[in-house]
């Protein structure tokens, strides 16, 4: 990734800590079957838990990144055992002891099934990004990579009301079509992209009319603002394409079809995001606002081929239950 030297140290500390946090995440286990406010409120007390944390190891007894690798764990532990008390209390069908873990082979096939095409996706994505991040340092250095993370920071934050809206449709919808009521899943779908459309409306307009005003809440320098606000200009386009391939992602998924999700995302990701990135940036010389610009690119690409498998309708004929 071509990583600067002073940054490696910390993020290797920090990197090898915060993965023992993974096995806490079990809220969306109580968003598929009670409810979606819950999980929302268990999440919040976990980031509170995770800020005070941060301010009191980092900020005030100044431990590195370290202590805050073990204040994510801790809260994410915190949240987990919220979670399981909230499932204990409404008599879920499991009870959590160690003698009850043992392994079902048909329940581990539908999971796979479901859960692998996933899962290679996000890390293809993930990995794509990763490219790009190699891209950004070597076009434009330190200020760049700093205007890229600012942007990233933002769009990670900018992105949650839309990944809600879709994980609350992938669960009506795998509800709907497992009773075989397609029209509701069509409607289901519907309302997601209005709302994703309408969230995608309001991002992009802040990104055009406050941009500098976004950099300043990270305290940035003008060197920065040099390269972050081409950038974030050119960024600003993925929430054109991501409402929509967020969407006919989400009933693609939701119907056992996340094969499908895998082709496009993959498909935009090495096929057409990095590829562009390299071009625009290195052959055309257009540098870090070349990379910023096959980002969005890309997503219409990927929501375009999602668009067609939709229409062909084959997510209604193949249904995991």
């Amino acid at each position: 990734m071509s990583t600067f030297e002073h940054d490696l140290t910390k993020g290797n500390i920090w990197k090898k800590l915060v993965k023992f946090a993974v096995p806490f995440f079990i809220s969306n286990l109580i968003q598929s079957l009670y409810s979606l406010v819950d999980p929302m409120i268990f999440v919040i007390i976990a980031c509170a838990i995770n800020i005070t944390l941060d301010m009191v190891l980092v900020a005030g007894f100044h431990m590195g990144a370290g202590s805050a690798a073990f204040a994510t764990i801790f809260a994410q532990g915190c949240s987990m055992m919220f979670c399981i008390l909230y499932l204990k209390k409404h008599d879920f069908m499991f009870d959590f002891r160690p003698s009850s873990f043992h392994f079902v082979k048909e329940e581990f096939d539908a999971l796979l099934r479901t859960g692998l095409p996933l899962s290679i996706q996000m890390v293809g994505t993930n990995f794509s990004f990763l490219i790009l991040t190699t891209f950004i340092n070597r076009a434009g250095g330190v200020a760049a990579s700093a205007a890229a993370g600012i942007v990233n920071n933002f769009n990670g934050f900018a992105i949650l009301p839309q990944a809600a809206f879709s994980s609350a449709a992938a669960a009506m919808i795998a509800q709907n079509m497992g009773k075989g009521d397609v029209k509701r899943s069509e409607k289901t779908m519907y309302c997601c992209l209005v709302l994703c459309l309408g969230v995608s409306v309001i991002v992009f307009a802040l990104m055009h009319i406050f941009p500098e005003q976004i950099f300043y809440l990270f305290g940035v320098k003008a060197d920065v603002l040099v390269y972050g606000l081409p950038y974030i200009f050119a960024f600003s386009f993925e929430y054109v394409g991501l409402p929509f391939i967020m969407s006919f992602s989400t009933v693609l998924t939701a119907t056992g079809n996340g094969w499908i999700t895998l082709v496009a995302n993959m498909t935009s990701a090495f096929f057409v995001r990095i590829p562009l990135a390299y071009f625009l940036a290195f052959v055309r010389g257009h540098g870090v606002n070349g990379i910023a610009a096959a980002i969005p690119l890309a997503t219409i690409v990927g929501a375009i081929i999602s668009f067609g498998f939709y229409l062909s309708g084959i997510w209604r004929k193949r249904v995991i239950l």
